[in-house]
């Protein structure tokens, strides 16, 4: 058996880019790590792309809003203008969650959808698998 499955949690980095048939947008996700006495921050901007049952979902979705993103890890190649091979990865969006932040001190965040209830409001967070 073999597995390719990638999972982002983070935010859109900027405004996807919308097609007929995709949407495209990068996650903004950071790690850290001790090296020495000092800590190393590593960020990452992995490229998405949603396309069928998601496409709709994905186009909702806009810059500095916090995913949970499940996909498939696709690498590719073609070659520029100038005859140069490129090559591209990209993660399939095999599932999205829009994940509610608090906006301000003292405001309630978004009501959740009852336990075992399927529901197409994104602030439901039953959806995730942690």
């Amino acid at each position: 058996m073999y597995i390719n499955q990638s999972r982002l949690m983070g935010f859109i980095s900027q405004e996807p880019k919308q097609t007929e048939k995709s949407v495209r947008f990068s996650v903004y996700t950071k790690r850290s790590y001790k090296k020495g006495d000092d800590w190393v921050e590593v960020k990452n901007y992995p490229p998405c792309v949603a396309m069928g049952i998601f496409l709709e979902k994905a186009k909702k979705l806009k810059k500095g809003d916090f995913v949970y993103i499940e996909g498939e890890i696709n690498t590719g190649s073609y070659e520029d203008k100038e005859g140069n091979k490129k090559y591209t990865t990209d993660v399939i969006v095999s599932h999205i969650s829009v994940i509610p932040l608090k906006e301000k001190e003292g405001e309630e965040e978004a009501p959740k959808a009852k336990k075992g209830t399927v529901s197409e409001d994104p602030s439901s967070l039953d959806d995730l698998p942690f």
